[in-house]
């Protein structure tokens, strides 16, 4: 492997165990490595190691592991190992959850999601694309399941990689999570197919219906894919649910009802655009005691965020007005560039607007398989309020 200089080392943030550096942290050498390639790299008195990808769109395109392993493959492997062995420490997480969360492992680019019947690989680096069958074979001897890689094509096109053929999934992915059993036909699996990031959000919401007096009866999950929250409030003893989803999730919703063993007059499925179907709500002065938001991300990069509070301003204004008095509202969030207060300054000028009062009962980040090294952290991305709104 080749050398490089890194200039301006002490410009890194201090403990920081992956670096990201750009063409103009080097010395030289970058524009002749080829797509992923692993070198060294001196810094100060230190040697280290990384990967380079001069055709990545990223502005910081060189990968570089504070550490003294010297050999891509081990250290490659060992943190596999100690993502899996830190799953393994929470028994409720055992056989379904996610196992490697790219840089919060240490594997950039890396994205393992575990279900009952089959694991699903993602890899968005090209520095790890150059060594996709050994990861693959690192997890296989982990677990007798099958491992497919499921890549991203438009992860994948902003370092410049090629598309390769999808491995195939099995025609119903299984899957297990606090006690809820889904199934996912493949022709819906999105991403890496079930977002577990919200999973003790979930938890939490369930906890909070199950201690009230009297629990809600007309419940909504917008922007449901599978139906997770809402099967956990009908769990929770609510009453009945809408499921509202722009995809055509009929089939998973009513199988996954089935499985559980929840009766099919508890709930209904409405295929439509979600902002759409708030408006036909509101014109016909349909009501709800639950209502539950978690949209997917409204901005996919920090110049879209006035865009995207824009849009969390407009859905919470129909949120507010479909609510009945004496409703409780989950605002749920994974646009990394909107933080917890800002999520609650629009939902707060939204109540106003709507001659809302409001109360912040609960709040909550992403789940353990999902770790941050701190509030800062890039992969600090997922947020959960829960509030009472009722009528002024």
């Amino acid at each position: 492997m080749r050398t490089l200089n890194i200039l301006n080392f002490q410009k890194q943030p201090e403990g920081s165990e992956i670096i990201y550096l750009g063409g103009d942290d080097i010395e030289d050498g970058v524009r002749s490595c080829a797509p992923g390639e692993w070198c060294f790299f001196k810094a100060n008195d230190r040697d280290l190691i990384g990967f380079v990808n001069p055709f990545s769109s990223e502005k910081n395109n060189i990968v570089v592991f504070n550490d003294k392993e010297k050999d891509p493959r081990k250290l490659i492997e060992r943190n596999i190992s100690n993502a899996i062995k830190y799953r393994a420490k929470f028994s409720s997480y055992t056989g379904c959850s996610r196992l490697i969360y790219g840089e919060a492992d240490l594997l950039p680019g890396l994205i393992c999601d575990e279900y009952e019947n089959v694991i699903v690989l993602q890899i968005n680096r090209a520095g790890l694309d150059q060594h996709r069958e050994f990861i693959r074979g690192c997890i296989s001897k982990r677990s007798q399941k099958k491992v497919v890689i499921f890549d991203s094509a438009k992860e994948r096109a902003k370092e410049g990689l090629p598309d390769f053929q999808l491995d195939e999934l099995p025609e119903e992915v299984k899957i297990l999570d606090s006690g809820i059993s889904y199934s996912l036909n493949k022709k819906q699996f999105q991403k890496n197919g079930y977002y577990y990031d919200h999973r003790e959000n979930r938890l939490k919401l369930e906890s909070f219906l199950e201690k009230l007096n009297e629990s809600p009866t007309k419940g909504l999950d917008l922007f449901c894919y599978l139906g997770s929250w809402g099967f956990h409030a009908l769990r929770a003893n609510v009453e009945h649910m809408t499921f509202v989803d722009q995809a055509n999730m009929q089939e998973n919703i009513v199988n996954t009802a089935e499985i559980n063993k929840v009766n099919g007059s508890r709930f209904e499925f409405i295929r439509d655009d979600v902002f759409k179907c708030l408006d036909k709500f509101i014109a016909s002065n349909k009501r709800f005691d639950l209502i539950i938001s978690d949209p997917p991300a409204f901005a996919k990069s920090f110049k879209s965020k006035k865009s995207a509070l824009q849009g969390y301003d407009k859905l919470n204004l129909k949120l507010l007005s479909i609510a009945d008095d004496c409703a409780y509202i989950v605002v749920a969030s994974c646009t990394k560039y909107v933080d917890l207060k800002e999520l609650d300054q629009s939902f707060k000028k939204s109540a106003k607007k709507a001659s809302k009062k409001v109360r912040l009962l609960d709040i909550g980040t992403q789940g353990y398989d999902h770790p941050i090294s701190s509030l800062d952290s890039r992969n600090n991305y997922i947020k959960y309020l829960l509030y009472f709104s009722e009528n002024v």
